[in-house]
């Protein structure tokens, strides 16, 4: 009967640990999951501050050069369906240029 008690603790005891190494595997991994999200929502943060900091600057200096007048803005035109990529940019980089030139004759 003695030694059933005793075995019974020892039982006991060693299924405790056991729970108790399972749960402390499991806090460890919550507790790594906590840092990578942690780490990640930081990261968010800071990309954040930063794309909201560039339209602030941008926007600043639209309104800038809308109250100088400078530069005429304009529409641009849609291009046809089957155009490529290659030739869309052609067109638009002779507008810009036509733009320029626009004004430099004007001023």
């Amino acid at each position: 009967m003695e030694t059933r008690s005793v075995e019974g603790k020892y039982d006991t005891l060693l299924s405790l640990k056991s729970k108790v190494s399972n749960l402390q595997g499991h806090n460890d991994e919550l507790r790594s999951v906590l840092r990578e999200v942690r780490y990640e929502a930081t990261k968010a943060k800071v990309d954040l501050e930063k794309a909201v900091s560039k339209v602030e600057m941008l926007d600043g200096e639209l309104k800038a050069l809308k109250q100088a007048g400078a530069g005429a803005f304009f529409q641009t035109m849609t291009l046809p369906d089957g155009m490529s990529v290659t030739s869309s940019d052609i067109i638009a980089s002779l507008n810009e240029h036509l733009i320029l030139v626009l004004q430099v004759s004007k001023g």
